[in-house]
């Protein structure tokens, strides 16, 4: 069974059932936030968030229409469905149009943020010397010191990959490929590597 939702959280998956049903795809945030008179986007954001928690709904990384229905039996599913994102060639992300999928065991991961792919392409797997990786990234805020991070610079599509070091409450990323360290500007996006898999 799905986990019982408040009434304002029914109230909007109803809304989602039927603007779904009628236009073959998502109500957007505005919307939403419209459709309801809440004060803020962060209000619909938060709402979503708990309904994605419960199991009611999944929503897809940097799609504006991107709230998908969640079946019943897909809830206790062994496997989970992950975008893959982009790829990633030398130092930068280059963001897919349209994500493909990964299928994963749900073993590698149980939490409850956001998750996603990327994947190394074929001359920079051949420069780091390793087979066709793919990076599985967790959007999320909390961070620990060592923790292994990709960080999307907010300058075009560039990336770094590496440790995190806290000093004086202040985020570097350790590159060890380069062997130093450098400060993380707060308007960087920090994605936790949850782990590197091979793939054909």
């Amino acid at each position: 069974m799905f986990d019982p939702l408040t009434r304002r959280q029914k109230e909007i998956l109803d809304y989602l059932k039927e603007y779904i049903h009628e236009n073959g795809y998502s109500p957007s945030l505005q919307e939403i936030k419209t459709r309801f008179k809440l004060s803020a986007i962060s209000t619909v954001h938060e709402h979503l968030q708990n309904l994605r928690k419960k199991g009611y709904i999944t929503k897809e990384i940097n799609q504006a229409r991107g709230i998908n229905l969640r079946a019943k039996s897909s809830r206790k599913s062994k496997y989970l469905k992950i975008p893959k994102i982009g790829v990633i060639s030398g130092s930068n992300l280059i963001l897919s149009d349209k994500p493909d999928w990964l299928i994963i065991d749900h073993s590698i991961y149980s939490g409850d943020n956001d998750i996603y792919a990327v994947t190394f392409d074929e001359a920079t797997s051949k420069k780091l010397g390793t087979g066709k990786k793919t990076l599985i990234l967790e959007k999320t805020t909390t961070l620990n010191n060592s923790d292994q991070i990709l960080i999307r610079f907010s300058e075009g599509n560039r990336i770094e990959l590496g440790k995190l070091s806290i000093k004086n409450d202040k985020y570097y990323i350790s590159l060890e490929n380069k062997g130093r360290t450098i400060p993380i500007k707060s308007s960087s996006v920090i994605e936790k590597v949850i782990c590197s898999i091979l793939v054909n």
